[in-house]
């Protein structure tokens, strides 16, 4: 028998209501599993035959809705998630050829939109998604130009504020470079605007796009956080492009990062409803290795980057994370050699949490002690963090237990 999980998908309302949902492989069946809190009580629930969920909560009352992929019709379908009982399942999507990842967003007043990749019978990629909004779903729609196979249309994120505004990001190769772009849809004033192959987010000049990651409150404000090789070398920096007063920006060009003059990689962001945000990322110090690095965001003032004292070990796949509430306080999770000395090459990686209150940052001080993923031969897979108006926090990752089998995890912070 082997087990698999993968994907863990985790949104927290400002009340502590808790959705998660991840891949799970047993015996070659495929297996959604779905974890959820609600009113002081866990509720653990299974789709079978499907895989890839994704999730998303109304912040204010607590419900929420997965999209996931259905492996006997071969269609996105969505389920939704009330008093932390699964509804009615329905489709959204039927696919011709492919139609694997989707992502999911939902507001507070309840409105839902699914986005998802298409993939026709002459191998032509495209992004479609369905908006749910007074009870009932629209027609499927178009949201990206379309692509060959060897440029195909990626991994794409939606959000939804509480107008109604949709925002879609992907990626997809820029046609005569070879080089992988981020690309945005928007809906505003009743007006989808679809993007050409030319209308790149991302700055002309350098390489490759990796780890995007968006936020957008909801009152609209947004802020999409990357990172992107430097002039086709093999150093990256990190990027951001806003939506902040109904303006946008975009970086001017490959120069235009936050990142100091050394790479900088894989980076996160949060931002709560006060338009309040934090961007981290690990930030390569000359004789140090990799420290996290911080940008504080408050009042659309930006302040410069700072370098937060951690230094750990990058892997290349050891995402960090961060959530903060509505109060200005974060929660931050992010890999570290098991060890007090940072400059040592171990095998194990630990899990470790930072916690931000009152204006203040704190941070493990002794690292063989306060991990919260266990010691293993395996290192803990990418977590999933929130953090709710009350301070309670959950975090969620994989990791592989003695008997080589990848188990997901919960730590709950109350």
């Amino acid at each position: 028998m082997k087990v698999i999980y993968r994907n863990i998908s985790m949104d927290l309302s400002n009340n502590g209501t808790t959705l998660a949902a991840w891949s799970n492989t047993l015996d070659s069946t495929y297996y959604v599993l779905i974890d959820s809190y609600y009113q002081n009580n866990w509720y653990y629930s299974t789709i079978e035959n499907a895989e890839n969920p994704a999730v998303a909560v109304n912040r204010t009352s607590g419900n929420g809705v997965i999209s996931y992929t259905d492996k006997t019709s071969n269609k996105i379908k969505v389920v939704f998630v009330q008093n932390g009982a699964l509804m009615l399942s329905e489709a959204v999507a039927v696919s011709e050829v492919f139609s694997d990842y989707s992502s999911v967003a939902m507001n507070n007043n309840g409105d839902v939109v699914v986005v998802w990749g298409r993939e026709t019978t002459d191998d032509t990629y495209f992004l479609e998604g369905k908006i749910y909004s007074h009870g009932s779903w629209s027609e499927t729609i178009t949201l990206s130009f379309s692509t060959s196979y060897s440029a195909v249309n990626f991994d794409p994120e939606v959000k939804i504020d509480d107008n109604g505004n949709i925002l879609v990001i992907w990626e997809a190769m820029k046609s005569g470079t070879d080089i992988w772009h981020i690309y945005k849809s928007e809906f505003r004033n009743s007006t989808w605007s679809i993007p050409t192959i030319n209308d790149n987010i991302s700055p002309d000049g350098g390489g490759d796009v990796y780890h995007k990651k968006m936020v957008r409150n909801k009152h609209g404000t947004t802020y999409i956080v990357w990172s992107q090789e430097y002039e086709n070398d093999r150093s990256r920096h990190i990027y951001i492009s806003s939506y902040v007063n109904g303006v946008w920006k975009k970086p001017l060009n490959n120069d235009d990062h936050i990142s100091t003059s050394l790479k900088g990689e894989e980076p996160s962001v949060t931002i709560n409803d006060n338009n309040d945000a934090i961007v981290i990322w690990y930030q390569y110090i000359l004789g140090k290795g990799y420290e996290i690095y911080e940008m504080k965001i408050k009042n659309s003032v930006i302040s410069p980057p700072t370098g937060m004292g951690i230094i750990t070990r990058h892997l290349g796949w050891d995402v960090p994370n961060i959530e903060m509430n509505n109060n200005g306080n974060a929660i931050m999770v992010w890999y570290g050699v098991y060890s007090n000395d940072s400059t040592v090459d171990l095998e194990t990686t630990q899990l470790y949490k930072s916690e931000y209150f009152h204006g203040k940052w704190y941070h493990p001080t002794n690292r063989l002690t306060e991990n919260i993923s266990f010691v293993a031969s395996w290192d803990p897979f990418p977590p999933s963090v929130g953090i709710d108006d009350n301070d309670n926090a959950r975090i969620y990752w994989s990791q592989q237990n003695s008997n080589s089998l990848h188990k997901v995890y919960r730590c709950t912070l109350e």
